[in-house]
């Protein structure tokens, strides 16, 4: 359906509607897509710069957790988060930081709890020199403990043939 619209002195214009409104409605389209590519690319920017933000604050979080710690639990756990991060930063260096650091936390307490168990003598109560036992054929090879062993062995044999028993029935008694 054709119409007139305007007469100039140099002629007419007949526009169609309908080819007008097609017009119209594919720049509308062609704009929204436009502005549709324009927003997914701003929102996956805006993404990724999220994803950065959280990841280096995390990162730093991990690494304050690191140097605050002394327990071995949480140190594997920084380990773990750090080989999480990948190729950040230098997350395999923090990783191995952590793990070896863990050790030097166990092998500590380890050397805690044997310095503890060598300082007792025979005049300590039995139960305590049982856990020294205990403790000593929980680590054989560590320091001296095989000789502490027997050592204490003799000790606890000693004290509880006193009472009356020896080390083979106080082991079955506890």
């Amino acid at each position: 359906m054709s119409f007139l619209i305007r007469s100039f002195s140099f002629g007419m214009v007949i526009i169609n509607f309908n080819q007008c409104i097609s017009c119209l409605y594919a720049d509308f389209l062609s704009a929204i897509m436009k502005w549709a590519g324009i927003m997914i690319l701003f929102v996956n920017d805006a993404l990724e710069r999220s994803k950065s933000i959280a990841t280096a604050a995390l990162y730093e979080q991990t690494i304050r957790v690191y140097e605050n710690t002394l327990f071995e639990d949480a140190l594997i756990k920084c380990a773990e988060k750090f080989e999480g991060f990948g190729d950040y930063k230098d997350s395999k260096v923090m990783a191995e930081k952590c793990r070896q650091r863990a050790l030097e936390v166990v092998d500590k307490r380890e050397y805690e709890k044997y310095q503890y168990y060598c300082s007792l003598t025979y005049e300590d109560d039995i139960e305590k020199l049982y856990a020294a036992i205990q403790f000593f054929k929980s680590v054989p090879g560590y320091r001296d403990a095989d000789a502490k062993l027997e050592e204490f062995r003799a000790i606890y044999d000693k004290k509880y043939a006193r009472e009356g028993g020896s080390f083979k029935a106080a082991l079955k008694k506890n």
